[in-house]
């Protein structure tokens, strides 16, 4: 996914190296120079932060964007939550959390306004007190050319099991976004996962799609409420962890 410096929202596909298939499916009507993408468990992004102006870099601050956009790539709609109080723009950065919400942080350093601060985003699917979140067990690392146990405590009530590169935020860029579906099936309160979803169909786990590092996995019950995530190393010695 991304942003031009009309608003328009474009993404790509790269399934064939040599012929890009480039396409525009929104519009959020402006510009978001050193804007941050944040991918959230059930594969919406958010759109945190960055400047309607290119002057300075994209550091003015009269034109700080303060608001967070919403794009959900299922409907293809843009929808628009609250404002921060403070402006992230360059040098700012945004990571999902454990808890399944958005840190929005920094942003200056130097100016025009130097935050050495963040704020918290909790997403429409939390619930009123973020200690409800499920909590699951999975193992500290996994092989991707197996199947791995993710334990939880009523199989019943999981819809979706989805998994996102931990992420490596600098100067508004993640240059480590990547969200799977994860394919699993249900024994008692197990969840063995054995493949990942692909534009509809199941392939095995590997190391060229779940690729080597850190990832968050979380379940999502049928109103779309996450869990609390697990941290778990892709083809990692566990030592590390």
């Amino acid at each position: 996914l991304m942003l031009d410096d009309g608003g328009g929202l474009w993404v790509v596909d790269i399934s064939d190296g040599n012929n890009l298939k480039w396409r525009k499916v929104n519009n959020i009507w402006y510009a978001r120079v050193n804007a941050s993408f944040t991918i959230l468990p059930d594969g919406r992004v958010t759109i945190t932060g960055g400047c309607r102006s290119q002057n300075d870099g994209g550091s003015v601050l009269g034109a700080a964007v303060r608001n967070i956009q919403i794009y959900d790539p299922v409907r293809n709609t843009v929808t628009t939550g609250g404002n921060e109080i403070k402006s992230r723009l360059y040098h700012s950065s945004a990571l999902l959390t454990t808890h399944a919400t958005v840190i929005s942080s920094g942003g200056g350093a130097p100016g025009p306004e130097t935050n050495l601060n963040g704020q918290e985003y909790f997403p429409d699917y939390m619930p009123n007190n973020i200690q409800n979140l499920e909590k699951i067990s999975c193992p500290k690392t996994v092989n991707t050319n197996g199947k791995f146990v993710i334990k939880v405590n009523n199989s019943n009530n999981v819809a979706k099991v989805t998994a996102i590169k931990s992420g490596s935020s600098s100067h508004t860029r993640n240059c480590d976004a990547r969200w799977l579906e994860l394919n699993f099936n249900k024994n008692g309160n197990d969840l063995e996962v054995n493949g990942v979803i692909v534009e509809g169909q199941v392939v095995p786990l590997s190391n060229t799609i779940v690729i080597p590092g850190l990832w968050l996995i979380y379940t999502l019950d049928r109103n779309g409420v996450p869990s609390k995530a697990c941290l778990v190393g892709a083809d990692m010695n566990d030592k590390y962890l």
